[in-house]
């Protein structure tokens, strides 16, 4: 399940629309996956959904949407960040997920930096995309 998935699981259109709102604030900005998964919990926290069941269930399946592309994110590659993410529409916007990555995988290597079209790009190792070279 990923995040547009998971945001559409809220059976209740109302809590359903907000989350969906916030998650597209979140695809539009530049805060990383983290902030995501403060925002996606801080609002599960806030909100009362009818059934407890549909309560937990989303709980459920938020933790393993973090556990399979949040806490994992350095073993994906950019098109299963893309997808995890809901981004294959965003497609520069999915370079900020994917530098993240690479930064975070880069820590032993040297990195190169560039800047091109207001964008970050950072090139080092990064585990099965073409994206990044030495």
């Amino acid at each position: 399940m990923n995040l547009d998935e998971l945001a559409n699981s809220v059976s209740e259109s109302e809590l359903r629309e907000r989350l969906l709102h916030w998650i597209g604030e979140w695809k539009q900005d530049d805060q990383d996956i983290e902030e995501l998964a403060y925002l996606i919990g801080k609002w599960h926290g806030n909100v009362w959904l009818k059934e407890t069941d549909a309560s937990n269930k989303f709980h459920s399946d938020f933790q393993a949407f973090k556990s399979a592309a949040i806490d994992n994110i350095g073993g994906l590659t950019l098109n299963e960040r893309l997808y995890w993410f809901g981004l294959l529409k965003h497609g520069k916007m999915a370079m900020n997920l994917h530098n993240n990555a690479c930064v975070a995988n880069s820590m032993q290597m040297p990195n190169k930096a560039r800047q091109s079209d207001g964008f970050r790009y950072t090139f080092g190792y990064c585990r099965n995309s073409k994206l990044c070279s030495d």
